[in-house]
């Protein structure tokens, strides 16, 4: 929880880069995951730097609420504190070589923290999901692996990925238990920093909780709160069954 604070709340992620890396080199699993999020954030900054460069942006609104105005100043203020976390860490020169080489940073990351044990992260290579056992089943492990961490970051890697492929709850209800067991929801992140940057959407959100909500009608927002109560249930119980969708063939689990 340090860790994504301190990601979080930073002005600029250098300092912080430099620290995660030199754990992550002695075999630090959450400091490679969270240099991955870095790299995955600048990434985002770099292309959508060069998308308003363009003379005709590509990038319009087209969610409920979302604007379509490149211009937006909202747009433009949460872009320059992309901008401003990621400066030293987007390479300067060629915009198509920085993007491979952040694109790079951020696979190798990904690999190495799955590699020291960081749960449920995604295969980056399609074959990943090609084996026999299909996506459903790496997906119910990974879910499990992450249900065993029990930490609402946890919770939080299971409803941005793989909660349709592996329990009978969405990822919003999952994103709400998350925030139920002490993940701070209210602040500004990156992910809704993206979202009015390249979309124009959730702009005037102060945090993922208040974006979700707005995202979601009411009757989906109902839903994903009783949904997140039985999940808090189930996890008190250690009832970890209930929450999965039965594995292909088995009679039993579920409920």
């Amino acid at each position: 929880m340090a860790d994504l604070l301190a990601y979080q709340s930073a002005e600029h992620l250098l300092a912080l880069r430099e620290e995660l890396q030199q754990r992550a080199a002695k075999g630090d699993a959450d400091a490679a995951n969270r240099l991955a999020d870095i790299y995955d954030e600048c990434a985002g900054v770099q292309w959508a730097e060069q998308e308003f460069a363009r003379p005709s942006p590509m990038i319009a609104g087209v969610w409920p609420g979302s604007s379509a105005d490149s211009r937006d100043p909202r747009r433009l203020a949460e872009l320059a504190i992309g901008q401003q976390r990621c400066r030293g860490i987007i390479p300067a020169g060629d915009p198509k070589a920085a993007r491979s080489e952040l694109l790079r940073a951020l696979m190798t990351q990904q690999a190495l923290a799955r590699e020291l044990g960081y749960p449920g992260i995604l295969p980056t290579e399609m074959s990943a999901w090609q084996k026999p056992e299909g996506p459903d089943e790496w997906a119910r492990g990974a879910a499990l692996a992450l249900l065993a961490d029990g930490t609402p970051e946890a919770l939080l890697s299971l409803s941005d990925s793989i909660a349709g492929n592996a329990t009978h709850y969405s990822g919003e209800a999952w994103f709400l238990a998350a925030c139920g067991l002490g993940y701070p929801c209210n602040m500004p992140v990156a992910y809704t920093r993206v979202w009015c940057i390249q979309y124009g959407t959730g702009c005037d959100t102060s945090g993922r909780l208040e974006f979700t909500r707005q995202q979601s009608t009411p009757r989906q927002w109902r839903l994903a709160q009783a949904q997140r109560d039985e999940i808090l249930a189930h996890l008190r119980n250690g009832r970890i069954d209930a929450l999965m969708r039965p594995a292909e063939g088995d009679p039993g689990g579920g409920g």
